[in-house]
Protein backbone atom coordinates (compact mmCIF):
# COMPACT_ATOMS: atom_id res chain seq x y z
CA UNK A 1 0.00 0.00 0.00
CA UNK A 2 2.90 2.70 0.67
CA UNK A 3 4.33 2.30 -2.76
CA UNK A 4 1.30 2.53 -4.26
CA UNK A 5 1.44 6.04 -2.20
CA UNK A 6 4.64 6.40 -2.93
CA UNK A 7 4.12 5.80 -6.94
CA UNK A 8 0.43 8.52 -6.41
CA UNK A 9 2.66 11.50 -5.02
CA UNK A 10 5.66 10.65 -7.85
CA UNK A 11 3.53 10.83 -10.30
CA UNK A 12 1.45 13.71 -9.18
CA UNK A 13 4.70 15.61 -8.37
CA UNK A 14 6.41 14.77 -12.13
CA UNK A 15 2.80 16.24 -13.28
CA UNK A 16 2.59 19.44 -11.77
CA UNK A 17 6.36 19.55 -12.46
CA UNK A 18 5.71 19.22 -15.97
CA UNK A 19 3.05 21.97 -16.01
CA UNK A 20 5.07 23.99 -14.16
CA UNK A 21 8.03 23.72 -16.28
CA UNK A 22 7.79 27.12 -17.67
CA UNK A 23 7.81 29.11 -14.58
CA UNK A 24 10.21 26.62 -12.29
CA UNK A 25 12.50 25.25 -15.07
CA UNK A 26 15.43 24.37 -12.86
CA UNK A 27 13.59 23.52 -9.78
CA UNK A 28 14.15 20.35 -7.76
CA UNK A 29 11.60 18.49 -5.10
CA UNK A 30 12.37 16.32 -2.77
CA UNK A 31 10.09 13.05 -2.40
CA UNK A 32 10.09 10.75 1.15
CA UNK A 33 10.04 7.23 0.24
CA UNK A 34 8.59 4.18 2.05
CA UNK A 35 11.71 1.19 2.98
CA UNK A 36 8.95 -0.93 1.31
CA UNK A 37 9.01 0.78 -2.09
CA UNK A 38 12.87 1.24 -1.89
CA UNK A 39 12.69 -2.89 -1.18
CA UNK A 40 10.98 -3.49 -4.64
CA UNK A 41 12.87 -4.32 -7.59
CA UNK A 42 10.50 -3.32 -9.49
CA UNK A 43 10.20 0.41 -8.47
CA UNK A 44 13.35 2.11 -10.55
CA UNK A 45 11.55 0.85 -13.52
CA UNK A 46 8.52 2.77 -12.73
CA UNK A 47 9.73 5.47 -11.77
CA UNK A 48 11.52 5.85 -14.49
CA UNK A 49 8.56 5.27 -16.96
CA UNK A 50 7.27 8.17 -15.25
CA UNK A 51 10.07 10.58 -15.71
CA UNK A 52 9.82 9.43 -19.35
CA UNK A 53 6.21 9.92 -19.14
CA UNK A 54 6.14 13.79 -17.77
CA UNK A 55 9.64 14.90 -19.64
CA UNK A 56 11.39 15.50 -16.19
CA UNK A 57 14.73 15.25 -16.03
CA UNK A 58 16.20 12.83 -13.12
CA UNK A 59 18.60 15.24 -11.85
CA UNK A 60 14.99 17.17 -10.62
CA UNK A 61 13.89 14.60 -8.10
CA UNK A 62 15.75 14.00 -4.60
CA UNK A 63 14.48 10.64 -2.75
CA UNK A 64 14.93 10.69 0.76
CA UNK A 65 14.34 7.28 2.42
CA UNK A 66 11.92 7.63 5.50
CA UNK A 67 13.00 5.24 8.46
CA UNK A 68 16.29 3.08 6.67
CA UNK A 69 16.48 1.43 9.96
CA UNK A 70 13.43 -0.59 8.59
CA UNK A 71 14.51 -1.43 5.55
CA UNK A 72 13.81 -5.28 5.09
CA UNK A 73 16.08 -5.82 2.54
CA UNK A 74 19.14 -4.17 2.54
CA UNK A 75 20.86 -5.74 -0.59
CA UNK A 76 17.88 -5.12 -2.93
CA UNK A 77 17.37 -1.38 -1.19
CA UNK A 78 20.92 -0.67 -2.63
CA UNK A 79 20.51 -2.06 -6.11
CA UNK A 80 17.39 0.22 -5.78
CA UNK A 81 19.56 3.03 -5.12
CA UNK A 82 22.00 2.45 -7.31
CA UNK A 83 19.84 2.66 -10.35
CA UNK A 84 18.44 5.97 -9.32
CA UNK A 85 22.09 7.00 -9.23
CA UNK A 86 22.79 5.69 -12.51
CA UNK A 87 19.50 8.02 -13.89
CA UNK A 88 21.14 10.90 -12.10
CA UNK A 89 18.26 10.75 -9.27
CA UNK A 90 19.43 12.23 -5.61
Amino acid sequence: MSSAIDLWVIENTLRFMAASREYMPAHRFAINLSPISVCRARFPSEVNQLLTQYQVEPWQLVFEVTESNSLTNAEQAQLTLDSYSSLAVR
